[in-house]
């Protein structure tokens, strides 16, 4: 009896070592199914034992060059394992305007919510643009979003020869200049024109939804050149103001353009 019953404990442990080694392999396998130079870094998940396999996204590295220092290879993204994977897209309206999309995601901990909706518009500039008396010529326009006429920064899309409203401004066989389109959206919209540019920086536009960005200049001593060019659904009216007025305008919440409220600070502060 007691022999029988080693027999039987030994024939159990070597029955759970074995579907342990395959529940291993199975896992493995899982990993080998995501090499590490795919497009994104993704964190896989054994849905046996929930352990992680994360791969590293070799596509994204850049080279930093410093004078006297040489090439030195970075790595722009950490090893925090905070990246979604999208799974499913569904493009809910895509034409020349936008590209509205309800999407699926897997979290890193493996779970998968939906729906999440985000959207692609066009890349645009926004011009800080201070004439030679030091006034800040900016626009009174109507905007729907929030039902008021607002006051802003010249700003404007960033022209496209491919038809679309949206994609990256970074291609240059499709798209226009930055700098151009900010020189453009200043003369058609104020009439003036400058020598003296800036940028200051380029940013995701709304990170959480939207995948567009905000190249942001500043515009020195303009001067008039001519009259306003606008496009035929652009109704605005310039207006001149010193900085003290334009501070005035932040404090009292009626300089609501986000990106606009950054691009006078990041102006202020370059100017000292």
């Amino acid at each position: 009896s007691t022999n029988r019953m080693i027999l039987f404990g030994l024939i159990a442990a070597v029955g759970c070592g074995m579907i342990y080694l395959l529940l291993f392999m199975w896992c493995r396998a899982l990993a080998a199914q995501h090499p590490a130079n795919t497009a994104m870094s993704r964190a896989q998940c054994c849905p046996v034992t929930g352990q992680f396999f994360q791969t590293m996204d070799r596509t994204h590295m850049r080279v930093k060059y410093d004078k006297g220092k040489g090439a030195e290879i970075m790595n722009t993204k950490n090893n925090e394992n905070l990246e979604w994977e999208e799974i499913s897209t569904e493009h809910i309206v895509q034409d020349e305007w936008i590209d509205f999309r309800r999407s699926a995601y897997r979290f890193p901990d493996g779970s998968v919510f939906e729906p999440y909706y985000s959207y692609s518009r066009r890349d645009y500039v926004v011009i800080a643009a201070s004439d030679e008396e030091g006034r800040y010529l900016c626009v009174r326009q109507y905007r729907q979003g929030i039902g008021e006429v607002t006051t802003e920064f010249p700003a404007g899309g960033i022209e496209r020869s491919d038809g679309r409203e949206y994609g990256s401004g970074n291609d240059p066989s499709v798209s226009e200049d930055a700098l151009e389109a900010a020189k453009r959206e200043l003369r058609e919209e104020t009439g003036y024109v400058s020598d003296q540019w800036t940028h200051l920086i380029t940013v995701p536009s709304n990170a959480t939804l939207a995948d567009n960005y905000a190249y942001v200049f500043m515009a020195e001593n303009c001067r008039k050149s001519g009259e306003q060019n606008l496009d035929e659904t652009e109704f605005l009216n310039v207006r001149k103001y010193t900085p003290d007025e334009i501070e005035d305008l932040i404090e009292q919440g009626s300089f609501q353009q986000a990106v606009h409220v950054m691009t006078w600070l990041l102006a202020r502060r370059r100017k000292g």
